[in-house]
């Protein structure tokens, strides 16, 4: 049994997915890996939420959520499912994340 609202399911984007790994596989790199989960996390637990939703982009259609890092400021860069086929097992209103990383140039 589920408590609580529900949680969209999360789609990382190639570059994306790349950086997650590339955090988990190295141990100095944790606490920046805790950081973005905790991003991801708070995208997941309520992507409609304003916090969440602040910073619009227009193209590609999507959201920044800042994290910041000790490695510096982050962000993650998303959009909600609009198709099934992105990715086989999320469906519309699962979240899709284009980007993590640092803010670009």
């Amino acid at each position: 049994m589920r408590l609580g609202p529900p949680v969209a399911d999360l789609g990382l984007f190639e570059q994306a997915l790349e950086v997650y790994e590339a955090l988990e596989r190295d141990q100095g790199r944790w606490p920046t890996l805790d950081m973005v989960e905790e991003g991801l996390d708070g995208v997941a637990a309520n992507p409609g939420s304003r916090e969440n939703r602040l910073r619009r982009f227009q193209d590609p259609p999507s959201f920044a959520v800042p994290v910041a890092t000790p490695e510096g400021d982050w962000l993650v860069l998303w959009r909600e499912v609009s198709e099934e086929d992105e990715f086989a097992d999320l469906v519309p209103e699962d979240v899709h994340v284009l980007y993590v990383g640092g803010l670009p140039d």
